[in-house]
Formats: C-alpha cells, sequence, structure tokens
C-alpha cells in the first residue's frame, strides 16, 4: 500500500504534462507510473516460489486488461482537458 501515494503524485503529474503538451516530461512520468504501476506486480513473481502455469496466465491476463483500461482512461482525461482549454481560449476576448 506504500505504493500509493508516489503513484497518485506521478501519474496526475503525467497527465498535467500531457495535457499541456510537455513531452520530455510526460516520457519521465509515464516511465515512472509504469514502474511504480507494476511493483506490487513484481514483488508477488519475485518472492513466489512456484506459481501454477495457468495462474500465471490468468496474472498477465488480468495485468495487461487493468493496464488497457488505464490508458484508455488517460487518453480520455486528455482529450476532455484539451478541449476545454480549447474552448477556454477562444473565449477569451481580444484586446
Amino acid at each position: 500500500m506504500a505504493i500509493v501515494v508516489p503513484y497518485a503524485m506521478v501519474t496526475v503529474r503525467l497527465l498535467v504534462a500531457i495535457v499541456h503538451r510537455r513531452l520530455g516530461q510526460a516520457f519521465i512520468y509515464g516511465f515512472l507510473a509504469l514502474v511504480l504501476h507494476f511493483a506490487p506486480d513484481a514483488y508477488i513473481l519475485i518472492t513466489a516460489n512456484a506459481v501454477p502455469d495457468k495462474l500465471m496466465e490468468s496474472f498477465f491476463f488480468v495485468v495487461f486488461i487493468f493496464a488497457a483500461v488505464a490508458l484508455q482512461g488517460i487518453v480520455m482525461k486528455v482529450k476532455k482537458q484539451r478541449k476545454s482549454m480549447g474552448s477556454k481560449v477562444q473565449a477569451e476576448p481580444k484586446s
């Protein structure tokens, strides 16, 4: 559970970097988010002495599904934020 706070902070910074199109920062925060996301899974795999093949296949399948859903959520949030930022820019009066 100790990984939750750093993961939350990194994913928020990732989202902000993507919205503001800071690709260098987005790459760094994206890499950190991936590492922190899979750290608990890696711990389980490393500390397990013997894991049945079917359990491993199921585990990888579930990890893949959750990662795909998380990625889709990030893409949707970025599109929504960019759309709202675009409407704010258009709504500002010109001087």
